[in-house]
């Protein structure tokens, strides 16, 4: 199992860049990438969807060889069974886990991770990965819009973690820990958590 996630993605960072092209051993132009966003086609913000396709086309991916998941429209199998990364975007948690579950797409996720897949994380996308997604709430969080009360992850890891870190979150993150008894990994912007099978490592 391979996961990077992220707080803003690689940014500037080459380090982060250079790990989310090793989570795949193809060629970069015959990967296929299924890529997890709250933006529907069509709508006001789709064009930040937009500018993670034209960031992995520049890396040498190919456009027709990333899917985005949308609620209208059904995925072919064959391109489900042999994705190669799970790429989860930033935005809000709660509305991410609402439509991944509304969709199947919670439990296509797992079966293609099991299967040997790739899931690199960007803020939300990180967290949802955990085994929980309640982490979201501090810090002037999230807001839960869908009236959630199952907080349950993807549970591909049971590391925590509280992406965008800053030292005057230290204080809500130290009492959700004590609360919680579960230890935090702070990321910060520039920072990637990298768990490949029992192996974990921050990069900055």
């Amino acid at each position: 199992m391979r996961l990077l996630l992220t707080s803003s993605g690689w940014g500037n960072n080459s380090k982060i860049k250079s790990e989310f092209l090793k989570l795949t051993k193809k060629k970069y132009s015959d990967t296929l990438i299924f890529l997890i966003n709250t933006a529907e086609v069509g709508s006001s913000d789709w064009k930040y969807v937009e500018e993670h396709f034209m960031e992995l086309v520049k890396m040498g991916f190919s456009r027709k060889n990333i899917k985005t998941l949308d609620s209208n429209k059904k995925l072919d199998k064959s391109f489900l069974k042999n994705v190669d990364i799970v790429y989860v975007c930033g935005g809000n948690t709660f509305q991410y886990l609402n439509k991944i579950r509304k969709t199947g797409a919670d439990r296509r996720i797992k079966k293609m991770v099991n299967r040997g897949a790739s899931y690199f994380g960007i803020s939300a996308g990180s967290i949802l990965a955990g085994s929980s997604i309640d982490i979201a709430q501090i810090c002037d969080g999230d807001e839960n819009k869908f009236r959630i009360r199952n907080f349950s992850g993807l549970k591909l890891t049971d590391v925590i973690v509280h992406p965008h870190y800053q030292e005057e979150d230290e204080k809500e993150v130290r009492i959700f820990e004590k609360v919680n008894k579960k230890k935090v990994i702070r990321l910060k912007d520039n920072q990637a958590l990298l768990i490949k099978d029992k192996d974990i490592d921050i990069i900055s």
